[in-house]
């Protein structure tokens, strides 16, 4: 599915129970698929 991520952009992701994969097509293989750092995300929303 495509999601808007917090650098506001639409990138192209999978979800998993506890990680989600992001699709960067402007890295350069490997490092175009990516693991999502929500946890980090969510926990500083929550911390404010």
């Amino acid at each position: 599915m495509t999601e808007t991520l917090e650098d506001g952009k639409q990138y192209r992701v999978q979800w998993f129970e506890r990680a989600r994969f992001e699709y960067h097509p402007e890295n350069a293989a490997p490092n175009d698929i990516l693991l999502g750092q929500f946890g980090r995300v969510v926990y500083d929303s929550k911390a404010r």
